[in-house]
């Protein structure tokens, strides 16, 4: 039931009626029921409720039935006279009474055991207007027998004459058993229709809980794009929503960059379908991609690629986000930091290219007739989008993924039509030089390269190793020369082959450690015939114009020098 419906009921019988009656609010864990009811007080309390004693129990930590009778009694004030009554004959000190219960002066002058005594002695006049909520009945302690707290409710209701709400997740009951092993959800059914006069199913729209969510966490993203973008998240859970926009306003930092709706929904699908992944049942990161290599159509066989339900593959969250958006975000949730710097600039881009957006919709438009539309053939789908990849083949890295664009050229090639071998060569390219400029290189499209596009595996290692070279710093290469003791990679012998002695003089001015890791290298490979051949010339270079500076530096060098000789001998 929507929550205006039951807002509706709630006013009708619990302020415009005037008789007793037992109302039950069940719903899902974290989805807002407590939140709806203190609301409910809240808005109706200075007005239609000013008049009304409300009592608010949860049966979380109470571990009698006496406890339950004395909180209500110390929370409705007209019973407060009877009570002043009994404190002059009754002065037994309260110990042991929980902080939960937040007593008053006047509650702490009498015993425990008198106060839940009185509460029989009360009439249905002392409980008039008096509201009694109970709240959390799955998690009830095994010291509170649950018949009896229902025999409670039908007291207050009979003979007190109360209205009482109960708030539960009814299916969780079934976990919980009394001393007998009877199951609390049995029990419950057997009271259910002695006891209870209404029973309202407490299931928010995904609309009022986002709202709930984004009260709470101060959200400036638009409710309307949220909601678009989490219609297929299937998150209820509000406490979860609420984690999912807190983490989300980190990146409201995009809002005053004035994106095109395009551009941000983009974000928002790709950033929720991450977020709602791994928040909505604990997950990790690792988790994340250990689910997203399940989808992986590089690693598949001929044989699962052509088994595959494409129709139903293009739409996995795994498949249709943006690799660089999704790479920022994963990064983010792992160590805490947003590069803003990257996003921004994916960003800007896209803004800058919004028919990017019109030609991934055609795209969608088009795949989605092949399996639908009994006049539209496999072979107009190849030779429409042969011409969408010609007329756009500088920019296709842009408009889709390399998995997207792996799935539509398979499906193409295995009509079979044939793709023009230098505009796909070229668009390969393109991704390629994608990934090493976002530094999202990585194990994916090296597979996807070596499997599909073999000629292309010099290029991907020369632009990928050119960008290590451009990014190079002090720590990463002083790194890399500890590391080459032990053993290094083709990619370490690149790195350190293409620093200018220019360089490695900088670095050995810069400090000593360095100095030490240089000479331990040269130590190592100054007498090596195939390995960092280039790398030893440049450090020599570097060495031999320090030594041309001045004579400390020129002693320095020299001890340097005739060490390697002796190694050597």
């Amino acid at each position: 039931m929507k929550l205006n419906k039951i807002e509706e009921n709630l006013y009708d019988l619990l302020i415009k009626e005037n008789k007793e009656v037992v109302i039950s609010i069940s719903g899902e864990w974290g989805i807002g029921k407590t939140y709806f009811w203190n609301n409910f007080i809240k808005d109706y309390k200075e007005k239609e409720l000013k008049d009304k004693q409300i009592a608010y129990i949860s049966l979380f930590g109470i571990n009698s039935l006496n406890d339950i009778r004395t909180s209500i009694l110390l929370q409705v004030s007209p019973t407060k006279k009877k009570l002043l009554w009994v404190d002059k004959r009754i002065i037994t000190p309260l110990k042991n009474v929980k902080s939960s219960l937040k007593l008053d002066d006047l509650s702490m002058s009498f015993g425990f055991d008198a106060l839940g005594s009185i509460f029989t002695l009360l009439t249905s006049g002392d409980f008039e207007n008096v509201i009694v909520c109970f709240d959390d009945f799955e998690r009830i302690s095994s010291n509170v027998n649950l018949k009896d707290v229902l025999g409670l409710i039908s007291e207050l209701k009979e003979q007190k004459k109360c209205k009482v709400v109960m708030i539960l997740n009814e299916k969780e009951l079934g976990k919980l058993t009394d001393i007998e092993k009877k199951p609390y959800s049995e029990i419950f059914s057997l009271y259910k229709e002695k006891i209870i006069d209404y029973d309202f199913v407490f299931e928010p729209t995904l609309e009022e809980n986002i709202k709930i969510a984004t009260e709470k966490s101060g959200f400036r993203f638009k409710q309307e794009t949220i909601l678009r973008n989490l219609q297929n998240a299937n998150i209820k859970n509000i406490r979860v929503l609420g984690q999912i926009f807190r983490k989300l306003n980190k990146f409201e930092f995009i809002i005053d960059n004035s994106y095109n709706d395009n551009v941000i929904d983009e974000f928002l699908n790709t950033t929720l379908a991450i977020l709602g992944f791994i928040l909505k049942d604990g997950k990790k990161v690792d988790d994340y991609l250990k689910e997203k290599s399940k989808h992986n159509v590089i690693e598949m066989s001929d044989e699962e690629f052509k088994n595959l339900n494409l129709a139903e593959f293009r739409k996995s969250i795994f498949v249709s986000n943006d690799e660089i958006i999704e790479m920022v975000i994963l990064n983010y949730l792992k160590n805490e930091e947003i590069d803003n710097k990257v996003l921004i600039n994916i960003l800007d881009e896209k803004n800058e290219h919004t028919n990017w957006y019109e030609i991934q919709s055609d795209i969608n438009q088009k795949w989605r007739k092949v399996y639908r539309d009994f006049n539209y053939s496999r072979e107009t789908f190849a030779k429409e989008m042969n011409q969408i990849f010609e007329d756009n083949k500088d920019n296709m890295q842009n408009i889709l993924n390399f998995e997207q664009l792996f799935v539509y050229l398979e499906f193409i090639k295995n009509i079979p039509f044939k793709i023009n071998k230098d505009t796909e060569e070229l668009m390969i390219k393109n991704y390629i030089d994608k990934y090493v400029k976002y530094d999202s290189f990585d194990n994916e499209i090296e597979k996807f390269v070596n499997k599909n596009y073999q000629n292309l595996n010099f290029y991907l290692k020369e632009k990928r190793y050119k960008k290590l070279i451009k990014d190079i710093t002090f720590d990463s290469v002083n790194l890399t020369l500890k590391k080459v003791k032990q053993g290094f990679s083709r990619e370490d012998e690149y790195i350190l082959d293409n620093i200018s002695s220019k360089k490695y003089k900088s670095f050995i001015l810069e400090s000593s450690s360095f100095s030490e890791n240089i000479i331990s290298f040269l130590f190592s490979w100054c007498n090596s015939d195939n390995s960092f051949k280039q790398a030893i010339v440049n450090i020599k270079e570097a060495l031999d114009e320090l030594k041309n500076e001045n004579e400390d530096y020129a002693f320095k060098v020299e001890k340097i020098y005739n060490q390697i000789k002796k190694e050597k001998n």
